[in-house]
């Protein structure tokens, strides 16, 4: 992958996530302020959705740091996302979630951005209708009780902090020492959140800072060391405090024990084969979604999160005042009733531009699919650090999930939020091939 010269960069792609070595430019505000807008008009016009999963993460939030802990957590949730609902469930209203979740998700869309153009150079329409596009693949975990918004922005800020890695070949301590700190904060974050986005935002960092020449090998080495160690120990304690609620038994969740979950529908290993390869094209949209024993229709997580439809028969996504989960026993629902009293109905205008840009998703969504798996195969052919900086993360949650047999197109969701930009890198890469090949006439 040819890089941007460092000359242009000094000017152009100069946004830091880890300090005062750089700003803003304009270019860089104006995509912000795009983005500001969809995240507010994403908060504007969309319902609020609680779906099952959501019911469990209230119920964690609610009971996390009380004596309730042991009884009502939802012992398969790691705790990120119980904690940030916590913090930010202000008199019980999921109106700050909600805000605070849309920021976030347009944050991880321009993280991404500022990612690619370290190594191509967009032009003004290919920058605005890639993120657009990016924005609109994942809207919907913005007004959603589901830890998507959380997760796409850690996975973003990964890609982000690796890239930059890659791109600056020699980097200063001081500056090292920054960035180096930023990616173990992101990696203890991701390990938080759940293990298997951890697994992939460790191995990815710890690949690329291998694989670079950024700073000597004994301070790769330091960092690689203390940001292990540091994950390990964390994972370690809460598997502790988790093995003791369980042994407790007293718990209205069950038995929650991760080990205890069936992921496979059979024991035979070709159907248990068969199942990851349906759950790796369940999870890009393309197959029927698959989870233990329950299949679902093709796509059905894109359309009932990632891209939702209200007043609509086939989805059923509820009216104007959005879809709250009732499949829990009345105990549960009762529990966490106080954090969903309030809500916040919308018009038939807004719904209607919120079904249109769901719509205008859907369609378009399998065509940016078959595009990543291209991408996939290039990234594991060539082999190349800046494809794996770019999609090294995303990819390899994407063989993770799939190894467990775990089908749900949400999981792709940091897939589907890169996949306009890698239709930008190759609209740039075809054009420069053809003003070589114009010159040589």
């Amino acid at each position: 992958m040819k890089k941007v010269s460092k000359s242009q960069n000094s000017k152009k792609n100069v946004t830091s996530v880890v300090g005062d070595i750089s700003l803003f430019t304009k270019d860089d505000r104006v995509v912000l302020s795009f983005l500001g807008f969809l995240s507010l008009l994403t908060l504007y016009i969309t319902p609020w959705i609680i779906p099952p999963d959501g019911s469990l993460y209230l119920s964690s939030a609610k009971s996390i740091f009380t004596e309730d802990m042991f009884q009502n957590y939802h012992w398969m949730r790691e705790p990120l996302y119980p904690i940030f609902l916590k913090v930010l469930l202000f008199s019980n209203n999921l109106f700050f979630v909600m805000f605070v979740q849309s920021i976030l998700v347009g944050g991880s869309v321009f993280l991404i951005f500022k990612s690619f153009a370290f190594f191509v150079q967009f032009e003004k329409w290919q920058k605005f209708s890639a993120v657009f596009l990016s924005f609109i693949f994942i809207r919907g975990f913005a007004t959603e009780i589901l830890m998507q918004a959380l997760l796409l922005f850690i996975v973003s800020s990964a890609t982000y902090i690796n890239s930059r890695i890659v791109f600056h070949e020699k980097m200063n301590t001081k500056y090292s020492n920054r960035i180096y700190l930023v990616g173990g904060m992101v990696s203890f974050l991701a390990f938080a959140l759940q293990v298997l986005v951890g697994i992939s935002v460790l191995s990815v960092f710890i690949f690329v800072l291998i694989s670079s020449k950024t700073t000597s090998s004994k301070q790769r080495l330091k960092v690689i060391v203390g940001t292990v160690l540091i994950c390990a120990l964390s994972l370690g304690l809460w598997q502790d405090l988790k093995n003791r609620a369980i042994e407790n038994g007293d718990l209205v969740f069950g038995s929650n024990s991760l080990t205890e979950y069936q992921f496979f529908e059979s024991e035979d290993p070709a159907k248990r084969q068969e199942q990851r390869i349906q759950a790796f094209a369940g999870i890009l949209g393309l197959a029927p979604e698959r989870d233990a024993f329950i299949s679902r229709p093709v796509g059905i997580a894109l359309r009932e999160w990632a891209m939702p439809f209200f007043n609509n028969e086939v989805w059923n996504q509820g009216g104007e005042c959005g879809q709250y989960d009732r499949s829990h026993s009345e105990s549960i629902l009762s529990y966490i009733s106080p954090l969903t009293k309030v809500r916040y109905c919308h018009t038939s205008g807004q719904i209607t531009l919120s079904n249109f840009l769901s719509a205008f998703g859907i369609i378009i969504y399998p065509i940016f699919s078959l595009l990543i798996i291209a991408f996939i195969v290039f990234m594991l052919v060539s082999f190349d650090l800046g494809f794996i900086a770019l999609l090294g993360v995303s990819t390899l949650m994407l063989f993770e999930y799939s190894l467990v047999g775990q089908g749900h197109s949400r999981f792709g969701a940091p897939l589907f939020m890169l996949s306009p930009f890698l239709l930008v890198f190759i609209l740039r890469k075809k054009k420069i091939m053809l003003m070589k090949l114009w010159d040589k006439s």
